[in-house]
């Protein structure tokens, strides 16, 4: 009977060896996926106020172009207009110095 509580202790005892490993394993595996997502979350973060910057630099950009484009459709129905009204002066013109010969 000493032989069979002695095996029993002894695979009690590398069992509990056993348990206490994995347990020491699991929590190493733990700790390191904390880590990498800790650092994941970071690059990510990190890349997300890039874009938003990029975004918003992009955006000035665009608002510059749209006001240049705006200003230069302004610019060219003005000169068009001017155009126009020398056109119809001159056709005026034509039309007085016709009906007074």
């Amino acid at each position: 009977m000493s032989v069979e509580i002695a095996d029993r202790i002894s695979g009690d005892l590398a069992e509990g060896t056993a348990r206490v490993s994995a347990d020491v394993v699991l929590q190493n595996n733990i700790d390191a996926e904390e880590v990498a997502r800790k650092s994941a979350d970071v690059s990510l973060e990190n890349a997300i106020n890039d874009e938003a910057i990029a975004r918003d630099a992009a955006d000035v950009i665009l608002q510059n172009n749209i006001d240049a484009e705006a200003t230069a459709r302004a610019n060219a129905d003005s000169s068009l207009e001017d155009a126009l009204s020398l056109e119809i002066a001159a056709t005026n013109a034509d039309v007085i110095s016709i009906d007074s010969a």
